[in-house]
């Protein structure tokens, strides 16, 4: 009763926000109008939105026993960046500081640790992400 956005129901606006820009994108999408199931797998099928504010961001995760990469490739209408920890008291932070951050390796370990396909179980691991497709408008 009411759908994702009811009333009652506590959103956040970058949540709210995202929803609209998925929402514009599938509708927006060329795609969308083609019933092969196949052809849907497409993220990227060149929408303004797409166009505009598409970001595609690549996760890598090496396992330390056994060395194997895994790669996750994912596209997203937008990039969430959170503040370093280094921020403190100075009134300000670059943008620059919020992308290293957001992009600097992480450690893999304990409650976090990652399931390996090769090893057949969870191990240590170190995980990178990068920016492999840049928005034209940021």
């Amino acid at each position: 009763h009411g759908g994702l956005f009811a009333a009652r129901r506590q959103q956040d606006a970058s949540e709210f926000l995202g929803f609209v820009l998925d929402r514009l994108d599938e509708e927006l999408s060329p795609l969308n109008k083609q019933k092969d199931a196949d052809t849907k797998k497409c993220k990227w099928p060149g929408t303004v939105l797409t166009d505009l504010f598409g970001i595609e961001q690549r996760q890598e995760v090496t396992c330390d026993a056994c060395g194997t990469l895994t790669v996750r490739t994912e596209p997203l209408l937008g990039l969430y960046l959170s503040l370093p920890p280094s921020v403190g008291r100075r009134r300000y932070v670059t943008l620059q500081e919020c992308l290293d951050h957001n992009t600097a390796s992480e450690r893999l370990t304990g409650d976090n640790i990652f399931e390996c396909d090769k090893c057949n179980g969870k191990k240590n691991a170190t995980k990178t992400v990068q920016l492999g497709r840049r928005p034209q408008t940021l």
